[in-house]
């Protein structure tokens, strides 16, 4: 058996593992039935670390099956071979099979440990499933594992993915000692409900952090957030404590250069293009197209093209980003030529990449263009246009001056515009200093669509304003001013 270990150990692709099964079953002096628990115990430790760290070439619904077979081997598969297969299933994103599996344990009569809860936890959280995950809580009380720690921060985790803090919170308050983990899961939870108060209040709590995670959760919070300046300040604090064995790891150099972006701060966004080299990080490709995101964004196109030139292997993130980045600055043709190499290397784009070249159409007035792009987009790579594709569109053929065929694109459109859309037409025909039929139009779908907003109005206004249609202006004051009252008098209906 120690062979069989060895050789496993090596493995790592599933041709190799069914190599050494196949190798077992034919030279094993040992009737198989004799072995097969043990057997299947070593495949399936095997293949999920397969599953957990997928390779290039593997697909990971080849090795699901190849693991069910495997667990279906043994006769009277014990705790570890459950949890084993209920952890596979939920890594694999099948999480539903997950918990099919669990019930099927608990029919079979094989009591479950913690991490048979944690996992079956984990896959109540993807299901997004409330109900379920309180039908796993009450098994956890009924067999006495809510004091377990490992269990605990997995039903904290659950109610926090639900929207339910009140009961994350309980059940971290009720922790008689609370766990890294548990600190980090509710922060994330917080930060998730938008909360972002309380969760730098827990974090300031915390009694130590002595691993990345919280540091992470909060500086990714803070970005997602748009408060940047907020992210930079908490990271330079964690460099602060590097020496108490805090150093940033990856998430939180892509998080730090998404803030550096968001606020143009080159100078930090280098430092930490050095630090991810001297770490031995900038071979990671999402720290690359971290990197390409940052410094387009900082207006630095130049350093842009040269991390990414010096990718070897391009995914479908980092030729967006280097897109996007063109786009983002005003270089339509060199974004339009990107787009065409990434077509050329048979990487895929997606709707992100077709919005970002479509924008650079409609900056650089290339409406031949981006209307052949959006032709494409539909007819030869089968994409739905979403309504940020359609405000592209619209964009493109607006400030081309083409105000006509961008209202008859409008209508032509399968859904109904918003009114982003509809604003995107009015700007326009500001722009080109038109107050005919179509601004008329484009004022009273616009005002339909989001009656509530004032900058409509405004915008409205001040189209008027620009003809000197004052009579015109009066009305839409008034319009707004009525507007107002009604929000008021809901305001007090609440009450």
């Amino acid at each position: 058996m120690r062979g069989i270990i060895a050789a496993l150990q090596r493995c790592r692709t599933l041709r190799q593992v069914q190599q050494v099964h196949a190798l077992v079953l034919t030279s094993s002096p040992i009737p198989l039935e004799d072995h097969a628990s043990a057997l299947a115990h070593l495949l399936l430790s095997s293949t999920s670390l397969l599953i957990a760290q997928p390779q290039p070439g593997t697909s990971t619904t080849t090795v699901i099956a190849y693991s069910l077979s495997l667990f279906h081997l043994a006769a009277d598969p014990g705790i570890f071979l459950w949890n084993t297969i209920i952890r596979a299933l939920t890594v694999s994103c099948l999480p539903r099979d997950a918990v099919s599996y669990f019930c099927r344990s608990h029919r079979a009569g094989v009591g479950p440990d913690s991490f048979t809860f944690a996992f079956s936890l984990k896959a109540a959280a993807l299901l997004v499933d409330a109900r379920l995950g309180e039908q796993v809580h009450a098994q956890v009380v009924k067999v006495a594992f809510e004091s377990h720690a490992f269990v605990v921060s997995s039903l904290m985790r659950l109610y926090t993915k639900v929207g339910r803090m009140p009961f994350a919170r309980k059940l971290f308050d009720g922790m008689p000692v609370r766990n890294e983990v548990g600190w980090c899961v509710m922060i994330a939870g917080y930060i998730e409900e938008g909360n972002v108060v309380e969760a730098r209040s827990l974090f300031d709590r915390m009694p130590r952090r002595t691993a990345a995670a919280p540091w992470n959760a909060l500086i990714e919070g803070y970005v997602r957030h748009g408060l940047p300046d907020e992210a930079l300040k908490l990271f330079s604090s964690m460099v602060a404590a590097t020496n108490a064995g805090t150093p940033p790891d990856r998430i939180t150099i892509l998080a730090a250069l998404s803030a550096c972006g968001q606020l143009g701060a080159l100078e930090l966004g280098r430092w930490l293009h050095s630090y991810a080299y001297k770490n031995a990080m900038f071979s990671n490709l999402s720290i690359r197209t971290a990197l390409i995101d940052m410094y387009s964004k900082c207006g630095c196109t130049e350093l842009a093209m040269q991390v990414f030139s010096g990718i070897e292997v391009r995914d479908k993130l980092s030729w967006t980003a280097i897109i996007c980045g063109m786009a983002f600055d005003g270089h339509g043709e060199k974004a339009l030529k990107l787009f065409s190499d990434m077509e050329e290397s048979g990487t895929l784009p997606d709707d992100i990449a077709f919005i970002a070249v479509l924008s650079a159409c409609s900056h650089a007035g290339l409406v031949n263009e981006g209307s052949k792009l959006f032709e494409i987009m539909i007819k030869k790579y089968g994409l739905t246009p979403k309504m940020e594709h359609y405000g592209c569109m619209v964009d493109i053929l607006g400030r081309a001056g083409q105000l006509a065929e961008a209202y008859r694109f409008i209508m032509s459109m399968p859904v109904a515009a918003n009114g982003t859309i509809w604003s995107a037409l009015l700007g326009a025909c500001r722009t080109h200093g038109d107050d005919g039929e179509i601004a008329k139009i484009a004022t009273q779908n616009l005002v339909q669509a989001e009656p509530s907003r004032g900058d409509r109005y405004v915008l409205l206004s001040n189209v008027f304003a620009a003809k000197e249609r004052w009579q015109d202006v009066e009305r839409v004051r008034d319009l707004m001013k009525e507007v107002r009252k009604h929000k008021k008098w809901g305001c007090s209906f609440m009450q």
